[in-house]
This record gives structure tokens, sequence and C-alpha cells, in this order.
């Protein structure tokens, strides 16, 4: 899982599903990780790959994740929801 701290005490797990929802798999924690509470699925499709989720200094968060629902790109091609990183920065900032 990928966890986001919310506020001093409270944590949001987000994770990866294999199953036939294929969406991210939510908890949330009130006392720091102690205790853990399910939550909803949420609406984000993740094709059973790791994500990253990173908080942002202005208080919002970025979440990095496999939004395709398609087969794993072989070694010779690549899926077209990969771009290398500069790609992705120039798509975002144009």
């Amino acid at each position: 899982p990928t966890l986001v701290p919310v506020s001093a005490t409270e944590l949001h797990a987000l994770m990866r599903d294999n199953g036939a929802q294929r969406r991210v798999q939510q908890a949330i924690s009130v006392d720091m990780g102690r205790t853990w509470r399910d939550l909803p699925a949420a609406e984000l499709i993740n094709h059973d790959n790791s994500m990253v989720a990173l908080r942002l200094t202005d208080g919002g968060y970025v979440l990095v994740h496999n939004d395709t629902l398609a087969p794993p790109a072989t070694p010779r091609t690549r899926s077209p929801a990969w771009r290398p990183a500069a790609d992705a920065v120039r798509a975002t900032c144009h």
C-alpha cells in the first residue's frame, strides 16, 4: 500500500486490487496506523500495479497509478499509458 498522511493522526492507505473490480482499494486510520477501517473502493482504475501518492506543499495530493485495463506491454512494445516523465511533464504544462 501507499500511505498518505492526512493530519497528525490520520493516514489514508491506497492499495492495488487484483480482483474483479480492478479499482484502487482504500482504508483509513485515525490513530497513526494502529487500527484501520476499510473504505469503499475508489472510482480510480488500477490494473494490479503499484502506485505512489505524494502530499504537495499546498496540501493537495498527487497519485501516480496505472489507469488502464489493457494487458501489460510486451518487452518490445510500450503501453500508451506509460510515457517518459519528461513527455508527461511537457504534456501537462502546455
